[in-house]
């Protein structure tokens, strides 16, 4: 059993990295189950005497930790969770108009949480097995050798890809953001968390395995002398180890993985100066490997010099970009200090606390100690704190005592890993999405333990003490595993089969269906809810069946159970106002979903279309001017949706913010229709409000100055260009514009002078192309 039991142990470490990191459902569950499977049979060697349970630093905290996610999803009186998080019963209240339940979740959205218990839950699972299955010396050695050559195989493989230009995993999957994917992650963050977290180690075992060589013989018998060496051969597997997790954390361009794996080995290098032996000698052949990959990874430094040049200029995912993520967050946390919303819940809540429209949706706070803060408040945080004081008392303190060279590499190397993720997690989110991460984290903690206690020499195999389970305790601890089992195999499947049932959201019942196609539509909602009861998606759907079958109560009870599994979705919210047959309930969850979105202008549109079409148009004037604040673009799709709608283009009008962009669009609009007075009056009400833009833009200026121009209004269009040259004095479109207005008017000296600046300013080939047209056609004049 204990064969079988470190066989699937060793499966696990390997197919969750391989399997594109464990983000899918099928690879999730897969994980969960083999990691139960391997703890139970590992159990039941503890049964049979062929192996003594060892004592596991952190245990009880871990088991607290796991106990505080059920917790989140119990259904507790509403007076108490108003107690312990008065945010929480907020959010419900806006969520269900018509009324609390008697109980309600901590989380709000129990699905989320659930799923991350089951994934914390492996989490553990791995760490014990570490402990206990790598406290014999020769399966340390063993599987030490393994993940370090599994590394180097998905390293080689990322190598392959960068350099083939490919952004698909294997060269069979995509991802929504092909430019992100490097190696067999999704994500190429989590490829250099993986790679930092084993560099250390390979590097110190590549030490630990250099040969020892007389410097006192010539050089001849040195190289005889060191292939003869039995050592050498792993010597030169590790340092090859170490050169492909280099070389491909380099052509990830992971910014954070690059510093964190730097500082990591400057600690490793500090802690081990006396430990692991470094001296010039071994820094010789590190400065020539260093000095190879310079040479082979041209290509992977400048991606990455660019990529460390974007760092505080874009403002999407770079240091600028996360810390505005990061005062966000803050805010959720000041309304969740002691429970949080809920693990995996930061997508839903995330979007109440970000007032700006971000152009894309945020799953994730890109700082996993904030990201726990808000998920899981001071309480989950306590418990982390724990966790870690337990594991630091029980391993540093033995740590410092060990003087066998392998069991000090191995763990130097596996805290220098484990410190290099630390970091990372600071602007990135390691933990969540991507399993293979945080379970590899967990690997490295064990290591950390089982190296600390490990004997090289003598009879005795480890320090750590051996815990003695009672006859009573065994077949309880094996009742949980087996139940962990069965359940994270119910859920994980039931996911699965779930969504292949219903991949389209929002759902969508045709009014024309017949009794008899709403009743096989019904039975397909109920098997939905019956394989993931937790999961909103299905209750919504057979709501909206059931309102087309006129059962309004059976409707509406599956209406508030959607709700009150995800009171924080704005999507749901929104969608549950058009399934909501009375009007006032129905405009409250409009206001609750923009309340949960206030960053997303799609809300207040569809809303102002709803209150269109129910003939308020001051309230809908207000929701569209809303929208448009938030993101002026949208001002193109209103003017369609209006004129599809037969709606008075003047409401809309009325409803623009003093914004630049609806205005140009209204007289783009309105030009098209031939319709000159009132496109002359939009362009000039445009250029009013340049002024209030944080950013001017050419185009504010170069669109209103063609319409004058093409209606011969002179005059005016050189007043728009004049106003756009002294804000942007740099930009030579604009010259070149100013120039044909010149030499329309018979100035040819003032027209090229302005084409001669456009050509000295233009920073495209283009641009001087056209420069240089205008300059010739001048001279033929």
């Amino acid at each position: 059993m204990l064969r079988v039991s470190y066989i699937l142990y060793l499966v696990v470490l390997i197919f969750a990295p391989v399997a594109f990191g464990t983000i899918d459902i099928w690879a999730e569950a897969v994980v969960e189950t083999m990691s139960a499977l391997s703890f139970f049979f590992y159990l039941v060697a503890v049964s049979r005497k062929q192996v003594r349970f060892r004592h596991v630093p952190g245990l009880l905290p871990f088991l607290v930790f796991l106990c505080w996610h059920l917790m989140q999803v119990i259904p507790l009186p509403v007076s108490l969770v108003n107690l312990l998080s008065p945010a929480t019963v907020r959010i419900y209240s806006d969520a269900l108009p018509m009324g609390l339940p008697g109980k309600v979740t901590i989380s709000l959205h129990p699905y989320l949480t659930l799923k991350e218990f089951f994934r914390f839950a492996s989490y553990l699972l791995i760490y014990v097995l570490t402990v206990q299955l790598l406290s014999n010396r020769l399966r340390l050695r063993r599987t030490v050798d393994i993940v370090i050559a599994l590394a180097t195989f998905i390293s080689i493989e990322a190598i392959i890809q960068a350099l083939s230009g490919s952004h698909a995993m294997y060269g069979i999957r995509t991802s929504f953001k092909p430019d992100l994917v490097f190696g067999p992650f999704v994500y190429k963050n989590h490829f250099a968390g993986f790679a930092e977290m084993l560099l250390p180690l390979s590097l110190t075992l590549f030490m630990y395995y250099r040969p020892k060589m007389s410097y006192s013989r010539n050089w001849r018998r040195n190289i005889t002398g060191f292939f003869k060496n039995q050592v050498t051969n792993r010597y030169i597997l590790y340092g090859f180890a170490a050169s492909m997790l280099v070389l491909a954390l380099l052509f990830s361009r992971s910014r954070g993985g690059i510093i964190c794996s730097f500082i990591s080995l400057v600690i490793l290098g500090v802690l081990g100066r006396k430990r692991l032996r470094i001296n010039l000698r071994i820094l010789i052949p590190i400065s020539i490997l260093t000095i190879v990959l310079l040479g082979v990874v041209k290509v992977g430094l400048q991606r990455t010099d660019v990529r460390f040049g974007e760092t505080l200029v874009r403002s999407d995912f770079s240091i600028n970009g996360r810390v505005q993520f990061w005062k966000n967050s803050l805010e959720i946390v000041k309304d969740f200090p002691l429970t949080g919303s809920g693990f995996g819940t930061f997508s839903d809540i995330y979007p109440s606390y970000n007032p700006e429209a971000s152009g894309f949706f945020l799953r994730n706070c890109h700082n996993d100690y904030l990201e726990n803060l808000t998920d899981g408040g001071i309480v989950a945080a306590c418990i982390i704190a724990w966790f870690f004081v337990l594991l630091i008392r029980d391993t540093w303190p033995v740590f410092r005592r060990r003087r066998d060279r392998y069991a000090v590499h191995i763990f130097l190397g596996s805290l220098a890993g484990v410190t290099a993720l630390l970091l990372h997690s600071t602007f990135e989110f390691q933990f969540n999405t991507t399993a293979a991460i945080g379970l590899y984290f967990f690997f490295l903690l064990g290591m950390l333990v089982a190296s600390a206690h490990i004997r090289f020499h003598g009879s005795q195999q480890t320090l750590l003490a051996a815990v003695n389970m009672s006859p009573v305790l065994r077949p309880v601890v094996m009742c949980f595993v087996i139940s962990f089992f069965f359940a994270s195999l119910f859920f994980q499947s039931g996911s699965l089969k779930a969504a292949h049932l219903s991949n389209v959201w929002p759902p969508i019942v045709s009014p024309l269906a017949t009794n008899e196609e709403l009743g096989r539509i019904e039975e397909k909602t109920q098997r939905y809810i019956h394989l993931s009861p937790l999961q909103f998606k299905g209750h919504f759907l057979r709501a909206i069946v059931l309102q087309h079958l006129a059962r309004e109560n059976e409707a509406q009870r599956e209406l508030n159970t959607a709700l009150c599994l995800a009171p924080a979705n704005y999507t749901l919210l929104q969608l549950a106002g058009f399934v909501m047959p009375d009007q006032s309930l129905a405009g409250k969850l409009f206001e609750a979903s923009i309340k949960r979105g206030k960053g997303v202008p799609s809300l207040y549109i569809t809303f102002g279309n709803w209150l269109m079409l129910r003939k308020k148009p001051v309230e809908a004037r207000h929701q569209f001017t809303s929208a448009l604040s938030l993101d002026p673009s949208q001002t193109k799709s209103l003017i369609a949706l209006f004129t599809a709608k037969s709606y008075p283009l003047d409401l809309l009008e009325r409803a623009l913010p003093e914004r630049v962009r609806p205005y140009l669009d209204f007289g783009t609009h309105w030009d098209k229709l031939k319709e000159k007075n009132k496109a002359a009056k939009a362009y000039l009400q445009a250029v009013q409000y340049v002024d209030r833009e944080q950013k001017v833009q050419k185009s504010f200026f170069l669109r209103p100055f063609y319409f004058f121009y093409r209606n011969h209004d002179d005059a005016q269009a050189l007043a728009i260009l004049k106003q756009g040259i002294s804000l942007l004095p740099e930009e030579s479109a604009l010259y070149l514009a100013l120039g044909d207005l010149y030499r329309r008017q018979g100035m040819t000296r003032l027209a090229e002078q302005a084409y001669r600046t456009s050509l000295n300013l233009a920073s495209s080939g283009k641009s001087q192309d056209k420069a240089r047209q205008r300059l010739a056609r001048l001279s033929r004049q």
